[in-house]
């Protein structure tokens, strides 16, 4: 499964964005060009009505300079299809297979980067308000568990396939505010991921996994 993913590459270092559908290509497009702008790169050599039709959100004045200049002065972009989070076309068992080794103190897990960096390139909310304002969000977690609420309270206990979505939709909706925090904190979920799996299975190696206490 692949997924289409701006990516630009320039002085502000690698940045990805999910575009794929058009609304969320011309709001990259848009994302980028604003950035682009706050540097002063377009300033001395973009006409005047064109740069304020695109500072005013224009997409079609924000199209053409981005593509005009694509490619100045080191900043350049483009539209890539990589390879998605895996998709496990299977039931996930109840729990992991039995295993006498631990996993690797490393695990590599990339895909957390590629959904990170496009993830926050739908956020909208102003630098001042980082890290409060997606950690406000994690209230999503609530919604979360009213769906599974509901398995008991409206399905008979049953896990039907519409309920799931449900839930799948509620998880996602954590996952966005959880990428966000970590980036505004300037950290990966890479190494979010990679180090809680690494703690829990050194814990399982040391039998503490069951227990309390967060150095265990």
């Amino acid at each position: 499964m692949t997924i289409n993913i701006l990516i630009y590459r320039g002085k502000h270092g690698d940045q990805y964005w999910l575009v794929d559908t058009p609304p969320r290509l011309a709001a990259a497009k848009h994302v980028l060009f604003q950035q682009l702008d706050q540097s002063l790169c377009y300033e001395d050599d973009v006409p005047a009505d064109q740069l304020t039709a695109a500072r005013a959100g224009d997409p079609y004045a924000i199209r053409d300079i981005l593509d005009d200049h694509n490619g100045y002065e080191y900043e350049e972009w483009d539209i890539e299809s990589v390879e998605s989070i895996e998709v496990i076309p299977t039931p996930l068992p109840t729990r992991p297979p039995p295993a006498t080794a631990s996993i690797p103190s490393r695990p590599d897990l990339r895909s957390f980067d590629i959904y990170q960096r496009a993830a926050y390139g739908t956020a909208t909310y102003p630098p001042e308000q980082a890290i409060w304002y997606p950690t406000l969000g994690l209230g999503e977690a609530g919604e979360v568990a009213n769906q599974v609420k509901k398995i008991y309270r409206d399905d008979g206990g049953v896990l039907t396939e519409e309920r799931k979505a449900r839930i799948k939709k509620e998880l996602g909706d954590v996952l966005w505010y959880m990428a966000a925090i970590a980036t505004d904190i300037g950290v990966s979920l890479t190494d979010i991921a990679a180090d809680n799996l690494a703690k829990l299975y050194a814990r399982k190696d040391r039998g503490t996994i069951c227990g309390a206490g967060d150095e265990r």
